[in-house]
């Protein structure tokens, strides 16, 4: 306790000095970037260097790295390695299962700019979306108000801003040295409960943003490493889960101010020249492995696919507006197109309009989507940084699901048409693999993660709860070109994923386990079967005024086989309510039995040359039932 209340008043004493510095280059009339700049002049001397050399911040050449590989190895490494430590060790003052079991968190150190010199293991969709919260904040000039400073913390969970959906809440802390800005430490976790119109992290009832939960954009939250008073009061009166919530935002400051310290070391032991070389380089580097990637896996041209999925809504009880009251089938249809010098641009031209339901993505959704796919593809290394964002555009219809470009859309299960969308971009990659020889690297596609269970209301302890079970983050993978799909083993947000021990579940969740069992049989069929997926069985015990329900794929699985392999099996929940009679008297206690296939497949694998099978279990005949429990 001691040894943390010195550490605290150290930073402290830190900002306060740099704030000195600061000021007296305010006094001078500059600003807080490189060289006196704004921040907003340093964004935009570096976009138009970038645009006018076809190299990230005109790095024709790689100094520090082509003169002394070791070194600059050993410092990336370094950068790279503190980052998961942060995580590793972050995660565990976390109480939720999302998080400390399931993995739910990221890390990221970017540049002054926004753009990510590395990030951690884990939901690596964040790569890009904190960097659109950080230039949103430079464009939207935060540097004169509210004021960007040493030891200031911000918070962002808008997906117009920078975000998947409004659950995934993201901390920022800007890291200064001598009165400059020198880079950003972020965190990013999803939160088990946003306080919208239904218990849960990602309800499916509102048409509009106005029930996806409490948005935070990009907002100024405290100074001098201190949350404001007025942020501790607020924040946890707009959840059901008020003490996860305290706890996940620990979980984010602790490792933001383990990535702040481990910089500040590193700049005190080789200065901060070398530093500023370091990230500008590794963003470089980054653009052109993923470049010689590209044309050493892929043949150039178009590579076109589609996929869709429905949402039912038409005559379910929990429509909250009754013009939403419709059914609607999303179409992705998609275009990769490789150019010959390693960029590319994905297209999704002809997708169809946004609509009054909660799978609506922005740009950085999208965007942020990508990086988790090239994570498991492309680079399945270290070297993720925004380098690949500089190395490849997007054609996103203005007006479609993909790009709402409309403020009132919802956005809290954003994955929904997103996990979709993607699942014919696994397959242009595979067929240019190929093409090109490299059968190992080969898939089908991750599964399309479905039949998620959430709710809410008086839980076992007599206390406000909401509930969100992530054992979907442990899905079966789609089937390889040399070997059948791995069971039950990931999730395509997150490569770490991981089903969650039942016992810690029951400790969050008032919904006992019944049993857990791997459904065999449910790879898609093919000369190589997509992995298995499993099946869960819960009941609901010693709650009152409980809102179950479930959400995922309808009647569609929205993924197909490769090379002529069969769509996996499409999932399903039952629900079972029975009455029971208590002290004579006629009393309805409502137990509700989930069995939930989480990624499945179709069986009887087909002997066909060539042919691989899909993978995953999707959903359900309805996208989002309520049953009510008392």
């Amino acid at each position: 306790m001691v040894n943390n209340q010195s550490r605290r008043e150290q930073r402290q004493a830190e900002a306060q000095r740099e704030k000195e510095k600061l000021r007296e280059k305010q006094r001078r009339g500059e600003g807080i970037g490189w060289g006196g700049k704004t921040l907003r002049e340093q964004l935009a001397m570096l976009e138009d260097k970038t645009e006018a050399t076809d190299h990230y911040a005109g790095l024709s050449d790689l100094s520090m790295k082509d003169d002394d590989p070791i070194r600059y190895e050993q410092l990336y490494s370094r950068l790279r390695g503190d980052l998961v430590t942060a995580r590793e060790t972050s995660k565990e003052v976390s109480a939720t299962p999302i998080v400390e079991q399931e993995g739910e968190l990221c890390y990221g150190l970017f540049t002054p700019e926004g753009d990510s010199i590395a990030v951690s293991t884990g939901i690596i969709v964040h790569v890009h979306t904190m960097s659109e919260a950080i230039k949103f904040m430079i464009n939207h000039d935060y540097e004169d108000n509210p004021g960007i400073e040493p030891g200031d913390i911000f918070v962002n969970n808008d997906p117009h801003v920078g975000d998947v959906h409004p659950c995934d809440l993201m901390t920022l802390i800007p890291i200064f040295h001598d009165g400059e800005l020198v880079a950003w430490a972020g965190g990013v976790n999803h939160v088990i409960d946003t306080g919208a119109i239904g218990p849960g992290s990602m309800n499916v009832s509102q048409a509009s943003r106005f029930g996806d939960g409490a948005y935070y954009t990009a907002r100024k939250i405290g100074e001098d490493f201190e949350l404001y008073n007025s942020w501790r009061k607020e924040y946890p009166a707009k959840t059901r889960t008020p003490n996860f919530l305290k706890l996940d935002e620990r979980t984010r400051v602790t490792g933001c101010l383990m990535i702040r310290d481990s910089v500040k070391n590193l700049i005190d032991q080789v200065g901060i020249e070398t530093f500023k070389q370091l990230s500008r380089e590794a963003i470089e580097n980054g653009r052109r492995g993923f470049r010689t990637r590209i044309k050493r896996t892929m043949f150039p041209g178009t590579y076109r696919g589609a996929s869709f999925v429905d949402a039912l809504y038409e005559d379910q009880e929990n429509v909250t507006r009754e013009y939403a009251n419709e059914n609607h089938i999303m179409h992705a249809p998609s275009e990769l197109h490789v150019r010959e010098d390693g960029t590319f641009q994905v297209s999704f031209e002809g997708a169809n309009k946004w609509g009054w339901h909660p799978y609506n993505c922005t740009p950085a959704a999208i965007q942020g989507g990508i990086w988790v796919m090239l994570t498991q593809t492309v680079i399945p290394n270290e070297l993720v940084n925004d380098g690949a964002y500089y190395a490849c555009d997007f054609h996103l219809p203005v007006g479609s699901w993909a790009n709402t470009q409309n403020t009132e859309t919802a956005h809290a299960y954003a994955w929904h048409f997103l996990v979709s969308a993607w699942a014919p971009l696994w397959q242009h990659l595979s067929r240019g693999y190929y093409a090109r020889g490299f059968w190992e690297e080969i898939n089908a596609g991750n599964a399309n993660t479905s039949n998620w269970l959430q709710g809410g209301g008086i839980d076992q302890f007599d206390k406000l709860h909401a509930v969100n079970s992530f054992e979907s983050a442990c899905e079966g993978v789609g089937a390889r070109y040399v070997e059948d799909g791995e069971p039950h083993a990931a999730a395509i947000w997150n490569p770490e994923g991981d089903m969650g021990d039942a016992e810690v579940w029951e400790m969050t969740e008032p919904l006992p386990f019944l049993g857990r069992a791997v459904k065999p049989n449910t790879g898609g069929a093919g000369r190589r079967a997509g992995g298995a997926g499993f099946e869960s069985m819960r009941t609901v015990k010693d709650v009152s005024r409980w809102l179950l329900y479930e959400m995922g794929n309808g009647y569609m699985t929205s993924d197909g086989g490769l090379f002529g392999g069969y769509p996996a099996a499409s999932g399903y929940i039952l629900n079972a309510q029975i009455q029971t009679s208590r002290n004579g008297s006629r009393t309805r206690r409502t137990t509700h039995s989930t069995i939930l296939i989480l990624k499945a497949a179709i069986s009887n694998p087909k002997s066909t040359a060539k042919s691989i099978g899909g993978r995953r279990a999707s959903a359900r005949p309805k996208n989002s039932p309520t049953t009510t429990c008392t």
